[in-house]
């Protein structure tokens, strides 16, 4: 009997030793499981903290690059311009303006200074004989003294001159001075770089001459005045927009 009884005694400790071993068992695995739940739960805070970075980064890069992209589109976008027709015959038809002010062929090389251009030193100490003209030297720069425009010196008085007491016979503009000028500018009609070139056509009618476009650049219309110096070139780019201006008028006396 006393056997039996130690046995149970035996029995009963064993079983309670049991008992603790599997309850810090437990204990230890549920402690692991809510360790391991907030680790993912900070790996996935984290990530989302991370994604969320990379999708504003993402964001912020697509906002600056359209931003750029429209400041870069509207350097090349033209405002609409007046599709009232012109006589290329018509003397008052060959001007341009510039920041704000009107320069007609035939008015004096030196009004220009009254919005800050000047000619190139090079062509204003040219001297030009009666009604004759500098090709070649009427690079028109701005206060960095860099070329915005080109004109064409012209002598229409019946002495001999210097190129910088001459006057507008020309005008040109391409897409290398356009990008130096700080301000708009623009000729008949409101016609200036980028505009379409059809609008020209509507303007001006059926060209004198085209030269098609090819693989690279657009069309380029011409207009020229039979028996006089009167004319107008526009050259596009493949997009039909026009890149290069110039007119030229040697027969206005004032």
């Amino acid at each position: 009997m006393k056997k039996v009884m130690k046995l149970l005694k035996i029995s009963i400790i064993l079983c309670a030793g049991l008992v603790i071993l599997t309850g810090c068992g437990n204990k230890d695995e549920d402690n692991k499981t809510k360790n391991n739940k907030n680790e993912n739960v900070a790996e996935r805070t984290n990530s989302s903290v991370e994604e969320n970075k990379v999708s504003n980064v993402a964001k912020n890069t697509t906002t600056n690059t359209t931003n750029k992209n429209t400041t870069n589109d509207n350097k090349i976008i033209a405002k609409e311009v007046d599709k009232t027709p012109v006589d290329v015959k018509d003397n008052n038809s060959y001007y341009f303006i510039v920041k704000g002010k009107k320069y007609s062929a035939g008015d004096k090389i030196s009004s220009l200074s009254e919005s800050g251009f000047h000619l190139n030193k090079a062509g204003s100490e040219k001297e030009l004989q009666k009604y004759g003209y500098l090709i070649g030297g009427g690079a028109v720069l701005n206060s960095d003294n860099k070329t915005v425009f080109n004109i064409t010196p012209f002598n229409n008085t019946n002495s001999t001159i210097k190129a910088a007491d001459a006057s507008i016979g020309s005008f040109s503009l391409d897409k290398s001075s356009y990008e130096m000028l700080d301000g708009d500018i623009e000729i008949v009609n409101g016609i200036t770089f980028g505009t379409p070139i059809e609008d020209v056509k509507t303007i001006f009618g059926e060209p004198t001459k085209i030269t098609e476009a090819t693989e690279y650049i657009g069309p380029t219309y011409e207009y020229n005045v039979t028996g006089e110096y009167k004319s107008f070139t526009f050259r596009s780019d493949k997009e039909g927009k026009i890149t290069s201006i110039r007119w030229q008028n040697y027969v206005v006396s004032k």
